[in-house]
């Protein structure tokens, strides 16, 4: 069937987005694809068209998150597409109701996690149902979380693909002859270390079909302001969230831990926003409401950890601001393109304090415990096993934190130490949980964690955030910066970024050697700056936010405009009849100041120039070179008068 015809009718759109046909074109040539797709670029169409162009076989699907499958499963039901997802919560009777649907050649797609796919009895279900349903291929979704350069790394990912070439080995040897299904990889955001690491791990002995979109997104404009104290970010953070260009569409504002997630959305309440929030401590039904309601508009503003946004399909999300330095450049880079996936124009600002870094450091420290760590946790818990008569027992994490008192950085343990030590534990096959009662107990008291292992990942994960804070703090283009931590060589910067504003601000220009040029952005520089000042003054006055009395938006208007009148105030968006009637004299006055009205040519004056053209047969080079002398003399004339 051809794949235009499966696009209108299947998924109702019109035309394909950039690189999609190719992709689809060699997915259904039967070639191995790793494609790396901005955030919005349709990664999930690349897969799900072709398989239904293939409806006799099975494409495998694994992806990291149940929400992720949930809501692409739930997508495609809805057009009239048989899928189905596997994982941890599905029932057995689910189970057997999917495994008869593949064996009858119904089910072309069907979604699991990599710890499913990697489950013996799962693969031998697989290999049953291949008999009647050939498998068409392997799906890799948000491919990044192969690579342990990647900011997702999930080990699990690793063991899925030794899991496919064994099944492979498997139906090879009892068929008598090679059987080799084709593998794609997918993923928003991929550095040339883990497109290395996806080449090495996933492709081993293939040579896939690669498509790299670029980094740059032109709709996206990127800023990242500095500020000192959580007052003036939080300030800054509201002002934000009343700029006109972000009121009218939806916000994600991603904030570093869950305290601060409540924090803020409390606080963004009390200032009357309709804001959901999300985050890992939440109970299941709570996030799929929260989530819910911010897809369905019933609010405007989301607040969140890094946990929420992974598959999140909404096209009007006009900013996504980070209130906090995020983990990775990888994750910034994710994150912040789920901003103007309609694209149109929007914003992805960072907030960054110097007190993140240290934040960032903390999470870090306790999300890879020493061996030190690890070792003062397993005498603690084998005494209270042995104690407890070598009988499961249940974890408190709090609790747990407060006993192992300091951590090796001389601060408190917290929730995450005991956690990530809990994980490290069961992986290594110290412990064993019972996922359904939440208990521990001891499997093997000889096996201990990789602690070089986690060293080495301690230490990058350090790495990776020196990275992001030199993106924060860079006064190089921020898209070019992005680009090139992907590879990629762009020859202009983008002129909008927060960091190429700040250089046009900073510039001295003379313009075609004219030198109104220098005055104009010297003009324009002052009154910014006395404008600032002005509205400081006023802030303190009526003990107000500063956005309150004018947002960064109205002033930078107030440059541009240089209004004269109170009737060009009122055109300014933000400055409303009351703020004219309490302020509006003196930010007039302060225009006048330090902009004066610049001169007019008369048209006589005008007419004498273009006499002088006309009699002298000079050229247009010549009467230009004239007109700019007789401008230069007037505006010497004017600051001669000046005060």
């Amino acid at each position: 069937m051809d794949s235009q015809h499966i696009l209108q009718t299947r998924f109702g759109l019109s035309q394909f987005r950039p690189l999609q046909k190719e992709i689809i074109d060699d997915v259904l040539a039967g070639k191995d694809v790793l494609a790396v797709l901005a955030t919005g670029g349709g990664k999930s169409l690349c897969f799900q068209l072709p398989a239904l162009a293939q409806p006799q076989g099975l494409t495998i699907v694994v992806s990291p998150l149940i929400a992720l499958m949930a809501d692409q499963v739930n997508k495609l039901l809805a057009i009239g597409v048989n899928a189905a997802a596997i994982h941890g919560t599905t029932s057995l009777s689910a189970q057997n109701n999917i495994w008869s649907l593949v064996t009858k050649g119904q089910l072309p797609l069907l979604y699991v996690t990599p710890e499913r796919l990697c489950k013996p009895e799962f693969l031998a279900k697989l290999a049953n149902a291949h008999k009647t349903t050939p498998l068409t291929r392997f799906v890799f979704d948000e491919a990044h979380c192969v690579s342990s350069w990647g900011h997702d790394f999930r080990p699990a990912y690793l063991q899925a693909i030794h899991s496919i070439n064994g099944l492979l080995n498997y139906l090879s040897s009892r068929s008598g002859q090679q059987i080799q299904v084709p593998i794609s990889a997918f993923t928003a955001t991929a550095s040339q270390k883990v497109r290395d690491d996806l080449m090495a791990i996933l492709f081993a002995n293939r040579q896939p079909a690669q498509y790299i979109q670029s980094a740059k997104r032109d709709n996206l404009t990127y800023s990242a302001l500095t500020v000192d104290k959580d007052k003036e970010k939080l300030n800054k953070l509201i002002e934000l969230l009343n700029q006109p260009s972000t009121t009218t569409g939806s916000v994600i504002v991603y904030c570093a831990t869950v305290p601060q997630v409540r924090e803020v959305s409390e606080r963004l309440k009390m200032c009357q926003l309709r804001v959901s929030s999300y985050h890992g401590a939440m109970q299941p039904g709570e996030r799929n409401k929260q989530q819910s309601d911010w897809m369905t508009g019933e609010t405007d503003i989301m607040v969140a950890t890094g946990a929420f946004g992974m598959g999140i399909d909404k096209a009007d999300v006009r900013h996504v601001i980070h209130y906090a330095l995020p983990s990775s450049v990888d994750d910034y880079h994710q994150e912040s393109g789920r901003a103007g996936r309609d694209g149109q124009k929007a914003d992805a600002t960072l907030l960054f304090s110097y007190e993140d870094m240290r934040i960032r450091r903390m999470i870090i420290a306790s999300s890879h415990p020493t061996e030190n760590e690890f070792e003062r946790f397993i005498h603690i818990f084998a005494h209270y096993y042995q104690s407890n008569g070598h009988v499961p027992i249940a974890i408190d994490l709090e609790q747990m934190a407060k006993i192992l008192g300091n951590n090796d950085q001389g601060e408190k343990s917290n929730r995450r130490t005991v956690q990530a030590i809990l994980d490290g534990l069961v992986d290594c096959g110290f412990l064993e949980f019972n996922y359904d009662a939440k208990l521990y107990a001891i499997a093997d008291t000889s096996k201990r964690p990789n602690y070089l292992q986690i060293d080495h990942q301690r230490a990058h994960a350090n790495k990776l955030l020196d990275t992001v804070y030199q993106y924060a703090v860079t006064p190089e283009c921020k898209t070019t910066f992005l680009a090139k931590y992907y590879g990629e060589h762009l020859l202009d910067d983008c002129k909008t970024c927060s960091s190429c504003v700040r250089k046009q601000h900073n510039l001295t220009l003379v313009k075609d050697g004219l030198p109104r040029s220098q005055q104009l952005v010297d003009v324009d520089t002052a009154l910014l700056e006395e404008l600032n000042r002005f509205r400081t003054k006023m802030q303190k006055t009526h003990k107000v936010p500063p956005f309150s009395i004018l947002t960064e938006f109205a002033l930078k208007q107030i440059v541009e405009d240089k209004p004269r009148s109170e009737a060009d105030l009122l055109g300014i968006p933000g400055i409303t009849q009351r703020k004219v009637e309490l302020f509006g004299a003196e930010l007039l006055g302060i225009v006048s100041r330090l902009a004066p009205v610049p001169p007019v040519i008369s048209m006589p004056e005008l007419s004498s120039i273009a006499d002088m053209n006309a009699t002298s047969g000079l050229n247009d080079k010549e009467v230009e070179e004239q007109f700019r002398s007789f401008i230069n003399q007037e505006l010497r004339s004017i600051r001669r008068m000046a005060p």
